[in-house]
């Protein structure tokens, strides 16, 4: 890629949504497209079933709690710290 000086902000965000000066395309049916598209495919399948499996077995954990919203709450927080924590993980095993 070589180098281009910095035009700013917003010339740079206008020159990528009209077409001009954007960065290069890499053709949509070569195979590096596909590999790095079914490898996206994975490391979000594995997150996500990762994710919602431990939010699964913490909500069935739990005991009713008086204040579900709170629950649901706390539940949501923990799925989305651990997907983050798994995509990390995930991530290091590709």
């Amino acid at each position: 890629m070589p180098p281009r000086p910095w035009a700013g902000f917003w010339r740079g965000l206008a020159a990528l949504s009209g077409g001009r000066g954007g960065p290069a395309r890499i053709d949509d049916g070569s195979t590096l497209h596909r590999a790095a598209a079914r490898r996206r495919g994975a490391l979000l399948a594995c997150v996500a079933a990762s994710a919602l499996g431990a939010g699964g077995l913490l909500l069935a954990s739990q005991p009713p709690a008086v204040d579900e919203p709170l629950r649901w709450l706390q539940v949501g927080l923990f799925t989305l710290l651990f997907a983050w924590v798994a995509a990390g993980f995930v991530t290091a095993l590709m």
